[in-house]
């Protein structure tokens, strides 16, 4: 009878651990208006990772936006080029910043602008579950702290109008992750 009942607390003990897996703490996620006609725009945020083991974004999705991917832009040979990346790793007890000019969320083939005001739903797919958002697209254009300009993107020219300082985490070691390939997929287009 022993036997079963330390079987079982064995068992409870397994299976609340998994069902209280930290989360990773989504923060400070602007979604900038966009003009009318534009049929992209772009969500900036920081991602901590609050365990013990790396953290994998995988894919960020929404019931309202037609296509949603993980992108890096990058300065090659003077010329700006972005990325689509499959994945982003985001160390222990680390952060990953999502910021104009780095990581950011593509919103793409939008049916209509992004309004301030309006909601829109995100969900980020991790390696320790999904963290659903409602994110308000601000007011205003949000411009670095920084100083930095807009960059000029071609084709894509609505989607880094500027980015609130994604910089500003609450959590200790906030960074820019830019060191090292995130991505298992190149899709590098130059702007």
């Amino acid at each position: 009878m022993n036997l079963i009942k330390t079987s079982l607390l064995a068992l409870c003990l397994t299976v609340s651990g998994g069902a209280f897996a930290e989360m990773p703490h989504i923060q400070n996620v602007t979604i900038n208006p966009t003009p009318p006609g534009a049929k992209v725009g772009a969500a900036y945020l920081n991602i901590f990772n609050p365990t013990d083991d790396v953290l994998t974004l995988t894919n960020v999705s929404s019931t309202t936006i037609g296509r949603v991917e993980i992108h890096k832009t990058e300065i090659v040979d003077d010329v700006a080029k972005m990325r689509k990346l499959d994945k982003v790793n985001v160390d222990p007890e680390e952060s990953v910043a999502f910021t104009h000019g780095s990581y950011h969320i593509m919103l793409m083939d939008l049916k209509e602008p992004l309004m301030p005001g309006d909601v829109i739903p995100l969900t980020f797919h991790t390696s320790q579950g999904d963290v659903a958002l409602e994110v308000r697209v601000a007011d205003s254009i949000q411009m670095p702290k920084d100083g930095h300009d807009s960059m000029s993107h071609g084709s894509h020219s609505n989607h880094d109008m500027g980015a609130n300082d994604a910089m500003d985490c609450m959590k200790p070691k906030c960074k820019t992750h830019s060191e090292g390939d995130h991505s298992d997929t190149d899709s590098s287009h130059s702007h």
